[in-house]
């Protein structure tokens, strides 16, 4: 069966041959990470807050990528307008030095809760995922801050619904 040797290292290929097996794209490891507590962001303009919760993974290679993904539940007062917008940005540490790895501006929209007629509450859970290269193999931290772009209040992480932080290690090569 195949040209070639079979062996724990080749792979038998539809042109029935036996090659090296490819490199690139198997998962080396994954971390998780939950938090819980709530962080309120009142502030506007460029003051961006923490969510609180962070993911740390150590890259075996530094071919390797990071897979990130982040699942935050938050939910947002607003007493004049039926929308709310906020301004987001993921950051990276490695060795101390903090890069902005991603970071976008996003909406809300949602209905009036029917409680106070002077509130709107909003709730969702913001989801992103991104693909990073960070060329190193030393610890490498990640974690989402927001900023309100308009007036309001942003209640992130509400505690009956956890925030989930996912990294994976993806070979590189």
């Amino acid at each position: 069966l195949g040209s070639g040797t079979a062996s724990s290292s080749t792979v038998l290929y539809g042109d029935q041959t036996y090659k090296a097996e490819p490199g690139g794209g198997k998962i080396l490891q994954v971390v998780n990470s939950t938090y819980t507590t709530v962080t309120t962001v009142t502030a506007t303009g460029t003051s961006f807050a923490d969510t609180g919760g962070t993911i740390a993974i150590t890259p075996s290679a530094t071919s390797s990528k990071i897979m990130l993904t982040m699942s935050i539940p938050f939910y947002a007062y607003r007493s004049s307008s039926d929308s709310a917008r906020f301004n987001w940005r993921i950051i990276r540490t490695i060795s101390g030095d903090t890069t902005i790895a991603e970071g976008k501006q996003g909406w809300i929209y949602g209905s009036w809760d029917g409680g106070n007629a002077a509130e709107r509450v909003f709730g969702y859970v913001w989801c992103y995922t991104m693909l990073d290269s960070p060329s190193t193999t030393s610890a490498t931290t990640y974690k989402a801050q927001f900023v309100n772009y308009e007036s309001g209040t942003l209640h992130i992480q509400a505690e009956t619904a956890p925030a989930n932080y996912v990294a994976l290690e993806v070979d590189g090569s």
